[in-house]
């Protein structure tokens, strides 16, 4: 037959070849998938070699969930005690007793099976452990591993659906904490499972009929303007009740020392006067002067701290943070018909007179 069309014969030759491509991709599946159930066949007709070859498709196949891969550990075990592969079984048991802590082999099994089995159990290795935490702002799902001996793990794969959709599948592989981001749309339901290098599930948080769940964080209510709190009134830094305390302790400090000086300077006087004889005039009159600039110096600090002292004392009462001023504040607020405390707002001065010095004190209601 002469080929009348080159195009269409080239492209009926690639459909061809794909077809055939996915008839063996489909094979290759099947075979996979139908392995474990082979290496059981080929175990049970005692053909040890067979079993094994399926085994290790099985393995690597990536298709097996939690008992199941339990499964091909245990005949793992038991073909290489059987093909007197010692170390070998020793090696699959403790992957299996890993998994499972309380597996056991079946009853009547041959001594060159139960030994290696009994000496992995022996050793007691720690059951492998993981957490799976959910975080409904970011979506995100983190798997934890507590415990892993044989360093079996290798990824996380989490499966979900959203509104009891259809399932999706999200892996993340690397060491420590395995993080994977879930966009969520609505509630979500999902199953958070370790896995080995292949993609085998070893150990499973939440199931189908009991899944961890996600759900859209609740949106932040909205402020009431009117339910704003009104912020208190700040407190000018001149009328703060410990700015005045201090200028109390430095005007008393002052009139204290010029009290002292007054004194001294009066003895002297005293002195002078009683030996006259050695001593002009003058010279008594200067310790004298000198005596009354002092003495009236220490007057008027000590006027300055008493007015500092009635300061300090009305800035306590009137504060808006103190007792009085509360009460006053809540008092003003009945009378304006107001249910928010108002306190008064004070003012504190200082106030220069002639010969002294003074406060002055405003009070706004």
């Amino acid at each position: 037959m002469a080929v009348t069309n080159p195009r269409r014969c080239a492209n009926l030759v690639a459909l061809l070849l794909a077809a055939a491509i996915l008839f063996v991709s489909g094979a290759a599946a099947a075979d996979d998938s139908d392995a474990l159930a082979e290496a059981r066949q080929a175990l049970d007709e005692l053909q040890y070699r067979k079993a094994l070859r399926a085994l290790q498709r099985a393995v690597e196949s990536g298709e097996n969930d939690p008992a199941a891969i339990r499964d091909v550990y245990r005949m793992l075990g038991e073909v290489q005690a059987s093909l007197g592969k010692r170390e070998l079984a020793v090696g699959h048991f403790r992957s299996l007793l890993t998994l499972e802590p309380s597996a056991d082999l079946a009853s009547g099994v041959s001594p060159k099976i139960r030994e290696p089995f009994d000496e992995a159990k022996q050793a007691a290795p720690e059951a492998i452990a993981i957490r799976c935490r959910t975080d409904a702002d970011s979506g995100e799902v983190k798997l934890d591993v507590d415990s892993d001996p044989l360093a079996m793990i290798a990824g996380a794969r989490i499966a979900y659906r959203v509104d009891g959709g259809a399932v999706e599948l999200l892996e993340a592989r690397g060491d420590g904490s395995r993080t994977v981001r879930i966009p969520i749309t609505g509630e979500v339901a999902l199953v958070c499972t370790a896995i080995d290098t292949h993609g085998n599930q070893l150990l499973s948080v939440g199931t189908w009929e009991e899944p961890l769940r996600l759900a859209p964080p609740a949106p932040a209510p909205a402020l009431d303007p009117s339910a704003r709190d009104t912020p208190a009134p700040s407190t000018p830094v001149y009328a703060r009740w410990y700015l005045w305390g201090a200028a109390t302790v430095a005007a008393a400090g002052a009139g204290g020392y010029f009290a002292w000086q007054s004194q001294r300077d009066q003895d002297e006087l005293d002195r002078i006067n009683q030996d006259s004889a050695n001593y002009s005039f003058s010279e008594a009159l200067a310790v004298e002067d000198r005596a009354k600039q002092n003495a009236l110096i220490a007057n008027i600090s000590f006027a300055v701290a008493g007015t500092f002292a009635a300061a300090t004392l009305l800035s306590l009462v009137l504060a808006p943070d103190s007792p009085s001023g509360e009460a006053a504040g809540a008092a003003t607020a009945k009378r304006q018909g107001s249910t928010a405390p108002q306190p008064p707002r004070t003012t504190l001065a200082p106030l220069s007179v002639p010969r002294g010095a003074g406060m002055s004190l405003i009070v706004s209601f």
